[in-house]
């Protein structure tokens, strides 16, 4: 390491290396190395680098017993109050504030969730929007300029958030078009090995509204396409690659005795396949 944690500085007598601590807390509990940063100044800014974090949420990952849940409406919500951290093994319910201030003319919603990781988009006045990337046990965040924030009214507009496998990296996904009878689509992917939006625009394929639920899968972004009138017919799965911002839809089959209406609900990556 950089930087070496002195036995004056922690007043006690240091008994393992630095490199060593320094494995125990990366193997420790999120909150456990939250505590350490106590430790002094030099293990602080050690234990509060985003590398650390990352590196921490993927040694644990599978050893908690807490879900983060969200408790209330689906989306626009203005309480932070709508975020909860349940105790799998006691039931024990904790409420859990947004890392952000947002006033009554404000709002917030998920765009997605992975390896502890929550992506948020919000407006702390109803106006201007911003993209967060939070993790509640580390208490870490990431605030990010929402791409929608500099376009008009968009009708059909789409986001997503994960991780490619068994990395740390992450992609933020949008895309939007101003008129469903638009021909291109703005494309901007957000990539955190690079720490920047990259932009595009690519042909339409007639979307007509992604709806709330995608995913992210081994760089891919997924959504269900709906149509109708009260655009609540599942059509397609629209599948957007990251890298080579191309996109492309597989038609939903219906039997001739499914409700249209009902097959589709959401959409999830589970047990490493997205369903």
């Amino acid at each position: 390491m950089g930087q070496s944690a002195t036995s004056a500085e922690m007043n006690l007598e240091q008994v393992f290396p630095d490199d060593i601590l320094l494995e125990i807390f990366r193997r420790s509990e999120p909150k456990t190395a939250v505590r350490c940063r106590a430790l002094g100044k030099v293990w602080n800014e050690i234990l509060s680098e985003y590398s650390f974090m990352k590196e921490n949420t993927f040694a644990t990952k599978g050893k908690h017993l807490n879900l983060l849940l969200q408790v209330g409406l689906a989306a626009w919500v203005y309480s932070p109050d709508n975020i909860s951290m349940i105790d799998c093994v006691n039931g024990a319910v904790i409420p859990c504030q947004l890392p952000i201030e947002i006033d009554q003319s404000g709002w917030w919603s998920v765009i997605g969730s992975e390896n502890g990781m929550l992506c948020l988009r919000y407006s702390i006045n109803g106006f201007n929007s911003e993209v967060l990337v939070w993790n509640p046990l580390l208490k870490s965040l990431r605030c990010l300029e929402d791409p929608a924030d500099k376009l008009l009214r968009q009708a059909v507009i789409g986001y997503a958030f994960g991780f490619t496998p068994r990395t740390n990296q992450y992609f933020i996904v949008h895309v939007s078009k101003r008129h469903i009878r638009d021909r291109f689509l703005h494309c901007n992917v957000y990539d955190s090995a690079y720490g920047e939006w990259r932009h595009g625009y690519i042909k339409d394929q007639r979307l007509k509204n992604l709806g709330d639920s995608s995913a992210v899968y081994r760089g891919k972004a997924f959504w269900i396409n709906w149509v109708g009138r009260q655009s609540n017919i599942a059509s397609d799965i629209v599948i957007f690659d990251v890298v080579t911002f191309e996109i492309q839809k597989i038609k939903i089959s219906h039997s001739p005795n499914q409700d249209r209406k009902l097959y589709f609900q959401s959409i999830t990556v589970f047990q490493d396949n997205c369903v």
